[in-house]
């Protein structure tokens, strides 16, 4: 009896290093700077995405602001499949920091915007300020969640703890919003790489590189 349940063990741990990377992670909660990393997000129009990668913004490699999570329609996709925006797509922030109050964050959205195109953010103006007074709409503490689901030709749906926060139009919007992290000209370079959690594996577990900013 005790030889037989011994070899099943065996058999189940051979498989489970069979799988292909990444899988028993995915199924996994992570946590990292005591934020909790779902595998799956609760936000209804981002269910069946799937995380990619997640990583810390920081100051200085010491100040924690937000912990950020990528979900995707497929495990190890590209920068530039999610900019390109033929599947669906979300970025979770989670608040880490009283220093990041609404005013703060407001501004960094729109340096993040400014960045992702190179200050060429005329046709986008409109729709950006609309983003910028949603964010100052209420005050931000620590804790709070903030989703950006980009839909394939619709533009960004932006949810604040679970709730419709505003809608922009536009695929173009959706592209530079999710460009301030993934684009050439990220919000930070650290950060992105950790999104897209680039190793060997290719697996969406997470990965703990801590991104520096001002």
């Amino acid at each position: 009896m005790n030889a037989s349940l011994s070899l099943l063990r065996m058999a189940a741990l051979v498989l489970l290093t069979l799988l292909p990377p990444g899988i028993s992670q995915a199924q996994e909660a992570r946590e990292l700077a005591g934020v909790t990393i779902q595998p799956g997000n609760s936000v209804p129009q981002a269910q069946g995405l799937t995380l990619r990668g997640a990583g810390i913004r920081s100051r200085f490699h010491v100040l924690k602001l937000y912990v950020a999570a990528l979900y995707t329609a497929r495990p190890c996709a590209t920068a530039a499949e999610v900019l390109d925006g033929r599947q669906a797509a979300a970025v979770r922030l989670e608040i880490v920091s009283r220093l990041v109050g609404a005013d703060r964050m407001a501004a960094a959205v729109e340096k993040g915007f400014r960045q992702a195109t190179q200050a060429n953010t005329a046709s986008l103006q409109p729709r950006l300020d609309k983003l910028v007074a949603a964010i100052r709409s209420q005050p931000i503490r620590r804790g709070q969640v903030f989703t950006f689901v980009g839909q394939p030709g619709t533009g960004v749906t932006v949810f604040r703890n679970g709730t419709k926060l505003v809608q922009l139009e536009g695929d173009d919007f959706r592209r530079t919003l999710f460009a301030v992290w993934l684009g050439n000209h990220p919000v930070d370079a650290d950060l992105k790489k950790a999104l897209l959690a680039k190793h060997e594996t290719c697996s969406a577990g997470l990965s703990t590189a801590r991104a520096t900013g001002p």
